[in-house]
């Protein structure tokens, strides 16, 4: 990480969702635009934050079997964008590949989403 750039720099960019920007993110965290993307295009954050995407839509298309599996479902999503909003993108992967396996999705599936 850049030391321009606050921790916390990609979970910024991943929280904005479809509105994303390096722009938008500079103007969060009051630095310059050029330092979130030389940082940004450096790190792959598009190609990164496409595949959290890609696994939180995988996780929201899933059919979920019964109460019990539908509860634990949304404790796993609380804990992830928990660890969003820490800053700590690894472990919010994880929980949401944990939410996919609960489901049956396949490990070739969840890597197939991670762009």
């Amino acid at each position: 990480m850049n030391s321009k750039l606050p921790v916390g720099a990609f979970s910024a960019y991943v929280e904005l969702g479809p509105r994303r920007s390096y722009a938008a993110v500079a103007a969060r965290l009051g630095v310059c635009r050029r330092t979130v993307a030389g940082v940004g295009a450096r790190e792959r954050w598009p190609a990164r934050a496409r595949a959290i995407d890609r696994r939180a839509e995988l996780v929201a298309s899933l059919s979920i079997p019964d109460a019990a599996a539908a509860l634990e479902l949304l404790e796993l999503a609380e804990q992830a964008r928990a660890r969003l909003a820490e800053h700590d993108v690894e472990a919010a992967e994880q929980l949401l590949d944990r939410a996919l396996r609960r489901c049956g999705v396949s490990e070739r599936e969840i890597a197939g989403s991670s762009g």
